[in-house]
């Protein structure tokens, strides 16, 4: 039995059936989170690079600042031996290299890590990474928030967090 406004109905147990209200619920529940913004193509090539430290350019592709309501998506281009310190967020993030090798250290374990290679960071998880090839790095940070916040080991690294302007 399924309860609905108030009412008693049979539900046909007919797994066609059941996927069909599964199907239509997940329908109602996209439709009820979209605020209506409308199609944007972000174009990275028009996208300023930031230095976040010596030797560490970096490429916000995706976050609240361009209505990200919750990813922040980054690339960040190391020079050799340079990288992210050892760091937490609070939320899970996607380490991918897609140039270069990275040594990539969870907790107490390292890695190396080449091209076409992730790494899942778990949501409060210290970790960071330093480029060990010889050219330049080039990784992509994908967390599970649209504002990016990290808490370094390090109290003289600069923190950063990306928000929209008007919030």
């Amino acid at each position: 039995m399924l309860r609905h406004e108030g009412r008693s109905a049979c539900l046909d147990p007919t797994p066609g059936r059941l996927k069909k209200i599964a199907d239509q619920a997940i329908t109602k529940q996209a439709i009820t989170k979209d605020e209506g913004i409308p199609m944007e193509v972000l174009d990275h090539n028009t996208q300023p690079l930031e230095k976040w430290r010596d030797g560490v350019m970096t490429l916000m592709r995706a976050s609240a600042t361009v209505q990200s309501k919750q990813l922040c998506i980054f690339d960040q281009f190391c020079d050799p031996g340079l990288g992210a310190p050892m760091h937490i967020h609070a939320v899970e993030e996607v380490l991918e290299v897609y140039e270069g090798t990275a040594e990539i250290y969870l907790r107490n374990e390292s890695m190396i890590v080449t091209a076409n290679q992730s790494v899942l960071i778990p949501a409060g998880a210290r970790h960071g990474f330093k480029n060990v090839g010889t050219g330049i790095l080039r990784v992509r940070a994908t967390l599970a928030a649209a504002i990016f916040e990290a808490s370094y080991d390090n109290s003289n690294e600069l923190s950063r967090r990306y928000v929209p302007q008007d919030a």
